[in-house]
């Protein structure tokens, strides 16, 4: 777009800066050298203020779509913004960029590793479906002998499990891929548990199904097709709503429901609680979560928080209108705190925005675990506010605040994992796309 960007050539303070991901203004922080540097007074600074915007300003709720895009917001950068920059930073022109390349690194033959902080790294798991690999996820943060360290998740593959053909051929795609891979001499390790240990479970690989069709809305569909086929290449297999009966579910063991309206038939959920039970994971996506709480763990819908108010019928027309307007959340980006210790939660940072776009509350059970949950709009000054940017209801922050923006429950064998909102919404937000991806290829191990 021809945006002008800097590059500090030495580290720097920014007085004044803020923190995208938190609200939080740190009195003292350094920035190291290599950080990008935009600045609004450019001759497209326009453009620049727009796609940067942590809070765009919207005259009136009743408006269309998204009211809220930072692009450091849905790419879950580490990034700030400051009302102004010291004139005495040193800098140069950033001209051209390309990410850095993949690399093999390490040496020896006992096993290889994919670090699962890697932005693509779902792709690795979806090359060692297509190879047919045995591989572990390192429970907790890991270093090996060799001092390389990798985070929680992270793809290991022994090479006594595996031919050499497939590793090697396994190495070739994740490098062409973008992604890139150590090799060990060794299982032993310099901090966390030994590659080999119990701790370090067995990576069941996702065989996933996606459905589509009615009655599941085709944006959704398409746009978690489009996540799972080009942009993390996860094999998997799409299959119409009403022939979902027909299918053998056995062969899978996950299932992708995309954004519905309604329900599915009183068979197909049978089946589907059934294969559940039998070690399944359901991935249910926006309005697909009130399905599945109802109708597959039998959840009784509790009553409203902000619905203590006079009866539609004591108001006017107008007002009755102006109330259907606050109800509705057009794209707000609301803070969200991950359960970092949540195996979901892999290459995940603490703090998120989500992309809301209803006032839908997730209900849950009392054994169920809360993945991502949604700021305490009561409690600002213990946390972060809820309210990232764009534009919600004082009442729809009160609705949402403190509730679960994605929960995972066992049931039986298997799993049900619930998203508020689609992450996948006109395919921009890749901070919540990582979280279903996580709840699509490590749920089978969950």
């Amino acid at each position: 777009q021809g945006i002008e960007i800097e590059t500090l050539t030495r580290e720097a303070r920014v007085p004044g800066l803020t923190l995208y991901a938190t609200g939080a203004a740190p009195d003292d922080a350094a920035l190291p050298a290599g950080t990008w540097l935009v600045r609004a007074a450019q001759p497209i600074g326009r453009l620049a203020r727009a796609v940067f915007e942590p809070d765009p300003q919207v005259s009136d709720i009743d408006t269309y779509d998204i009211t809220a895009w930072s692009l450091p917001v849905s790419f879950g950068l580490d990034a700030g913004y400051a009302d102004a920059a010291p004139t005495d930073l040193a800098t140069r022109p950033l001209t051209e960029f390309s990410p850095p390349p993949a690399r093999l690194t390490g040496a020896g033959d006992a096993a290889i590793l994919v670090d699962s902080r890697q932005h693509f790294f779902p792709r690795a798991v979806g090359l060692a479906v297509k190879h047919d690999l045995v591989a572990r996820a390192t429970g907790d943060a890991v270093t090996t002998a060799d001092g390389a360290e990798f985070g929680p998740g992270s793809l290991i593959v022994h090479t006594i499990r595996n031919s050499p053909d497939s590793m090697s051929a396994f190495v070739r795609d994740c490098l062409d891929a973008g992604l890139s891979v150590h090799r060990v001499d060794t299982g032993m390790t310099a901090e966390g548990h030994v590659l080999g240990a119990n701790d370090n479970g067995l990576f069941d690989l996702p065989r996933v199904l996606l459905l589509r069709g009615e009655p599941t809305f085709s944006n959704s569909a398409g746009s978690t097709w489009w996540l799972l086929d080009l942009e993390q290449r996860v094999p998997y297999t799409a299959i119409n709503a009403d022939a979902l009966t027909r299918a053998d579910l056995d062969k899978y063991n996950v299932l992708v429901v995309p954004e519905m309206f309604g329900s599915l038939g009183e068979r197909a959920t049978g089946a589907i609680k059934e294969w559940v039970r039998g070690g399944g994971t359901l991935v249910a996506i926006g309005a697909a979560s009130d399905w599945a709480g109802r109708s597959i763990l039998d959840i009784e819908p509790e009553p409203d928080r902000a619905d203590d108010e006079p009866k539609p019928n004591t108001r006017t027309y107008a007002q009755r209108e102006r109330r259907s307007v606050e109800n509705r959340v057009p794209g707000a980006l609301l803070r969200a705190r991950v359960d970092t210790t949540h195996p979901l939660a892999a290459g995940m940072p603490e703090w998120i925005g989500v992309l809301k776009r209803s006032a839908r509350t997730l209900q849950m059970k009392d054994d169920a675990y809360v993945v991502a949950r949604f700021a305490d709009a009561a409690a600002p000054d213990a946390e972060p506010s809820l309210r990232l940017g764009g534009t919600v209801s004082l009442r729809n922050e009160q609705r949402i605040g403190g509730t679960p923006a994605v929960v995972h429950h066992r049931l039986g064998r298997g799993a049900v994992i619930s998203f508020s909102d689609d992450p996948t919404f006109r395919a921009f937000h890749h901070a919540g796309m990582r979280l279903l991806m996580n709840a699509i290829i490590y749920g089978p191990s969950l």
